[in-house]
């Protein structure tokens, strides 16, 4: 059985779940989601250890701490591209 790659969905938007509902269908990815609104978000955000962050542009992670990235360094964060009409 393969390993799973752990993907993080930090964020409450619908563009976030819209992006959370795809990935899960893909099988070799583990989607989470995390409520940046949980008291516990940035513990469960650093017990995690995620390879890939997706987060909300217009709601910016403030509590996501530098030292995360410091600690992981090969974790990606990917804001989703906002498009204008």
């Amino acid at each position: 059985m393969a390993v799973s790659k752990l993907v993080l969905v930090y964020g409450r938007s619908l563009n976030l779940a819209g992006i959370a509902a795809s990935l899960r269908l893909d099988a070799d990815l583990d989607v989470r989601l995390i409520d940046p609104q949980d008291p516990l978000a940035k513990t469960k955000l650093a017990a995690c250890a995620p390879q890939t962050i997706f987060y909300d542009l217009k709601d910016l992670p403030v509590e996501l701490d530098l030292k995360l990235w410091v600690c992981m360094p090969s974790i990606m964060a990917i804001p989703p591209k906002w498009h204008r009409s």
